[in-house]
């Protein structure tokens, strides 16, 4: 994707949703892959912002940074005879709650992949501070690990999550296409990176995430759940029959693939059903708007294997998304 391209792109997807919307449902599902694989996901995260130096092209490190980094609303001072980049207003730990230690691995990988194309020859980016840990700003150090220790990443983990920092995810600072920018950019090439492991991945990542709302909220019952669901995500959701369908649907927003992508969608629905107690087989999605070059769209999951004609089960269904 060119720096053009997303730039429109996200203007597009920021028109739809606010910027909590957008900030929260990506922090939810990394923070759902980081709890899930750990050190795996730091390093998926760094070779996906490896991935985003392609996009930006310069004679220089400094010009694809600052062009990136203005899109999703930061600023970076560069010093390339020391080799430290300075970012203030970073995206990528904005939003995330108890952070001990630096965790910008995608922009962490970014900066590496700037340089590796610009000089040709691959680095280490050590990152050693972090605006998310209370740092004041995200400062990285290139190819020397002794000006600034070891710079060993944090792991964030989506556990035992409340109601309050759900909230302080929703609390972004800054504009809704910034937030797109980021969003779209970041968990695109993940994607890329997961390969074919991306569809269990984030299938997995939208349970982990569901099974946080519920835990977090204690709703009293599905329609409490779906509401508050749909006050973060943008998106709404109805069933009819055995398909599930989401109106204006966030994961995919600004997506471009030729398969169905909404894994998340399919993973936390699962979770639902399974914690509601209602029996089921798997869940497939049928329609994903990434597949029809629509920013954003409507997104439809089928229900395997509920006994429909069986009333009780039928009604607890359609309670939940009534």
């Amino acid at each position: 994707m060119s720096p053009d391209k997303l730039r429109q792109v996200a203007e597009e997807v920021g028109s739809e949703f606010t910027a909590g919307e957008l900030q929260a449902t990506n922090k939810m599902v990394v923070l759902a892959l980081y709890t899930l694989v750990g050190d795996k996901c730091c390093g998926a995260l760094v070779n996906a912002g490896s991935m985003l130096a392609r996009w930006f092209k310069g004679d220089d490190l400094e010009e694809p940074l600052t062009e990136f980094l203005d899109m999703v609303g930061a600023d970076c001072e560069v010093d390339e005879k020391d080799g430290v980049v300075i970012v203030r207003n970073c995206p990528e730990c904005a939003g995330y709650p108890r952070l001990n230690g630096p965790a910008c691995n995608f922009i962490r990988g970014f900066i590496a992949g700037v340089v590796k194309e610009v000089t040709g020859e691959p680095v280490k980016v050590v990152q050693t501070e972090c605006e998310g840990a209370g740092d004041g700003r995200c400062v990285f150090v290139i190819g020397d690990e002794s000006k600034g220790g070891n710079g060993e990443p944090h792991i964030p983990e989506l556990r035992d999550f409340t109601e309050s920092e759900f909230e302080e995810m929703l609390s972004a600072s800054r504009d809704p296409e910034e937030v797109a920018a980021f969003k779209i950019a970041s968990e695109s090439l993940l994607r890329e990176v997961f390969g074919d492991a991306a569809r269990p991945m984030f299938f997995r990542a939208g349970r982990l995430y569901a099974e946080a709302f519920i835990d977090a909220f204690d709703p009293e019952d599905p329609e409490e759940l779906v509401a508050r669901v749909e006050e973060i995500s943008g998106s709404s959701y109805e069933l009819e029959g055995d398909r599930f369908r989401v109106e204006k649907c966030l994961e995919c927003a600004g997506m471009e693939s030729d398969e169905p992508v909404c894994h998340a969608v399919r993973g936390a629905l699962s979770m639902l059903l399974e914690h509601y107690g209602i029996p089921f087989k798997r869940v497939v999605e049928v329609e994903c708007s990434a597949t029809k070059d629509a920013v954003v769209g409507s997104c439809e999951v089928r229900i395997e294997g509920i006994a429909w004609k069986v009333k009780k089960v039928a009604d607890a269904v359609r309670r939940a998304f009534r």
